[in-house]
């Protein structure tokens, strides 16, 4: 899991940033969602973990993602 909050990231720690694996979309998306509920506007989120996929992964692709990843947590 993966959180949004901004307390999430530990200053000091590895941060790795790669780019999203299709397994992780679902991820991604609530990273999004949690985001958007921090920024007290979660109504905003529209998006589907399938619709991420295909803006993801369809070809060519609509957008690129990366996850920031300290130890095995995703942090943004």
């Amino acid at each position: 899991p993966g959180s949004a909050e901004p307390d999430a990231v530990s200053p000091g720690a590895r941060t790795l940033l790669r780019d999203v694996a299709p397994a992780e979309v679902p991820l991604v998306v609530d990273l999004v969602r949690q985001l958007a509920t921090y920024e007290r506007q979660p109504e905003r989120v529209t998006a589907t973990p399938e619709a991420m996929a295909r803006a993801l992964f369809d070809t060519p692709p609509l957008c690129h993602a990366l996850l920031a990843w300290q130890e095995a947590r995703a942090v943004g």
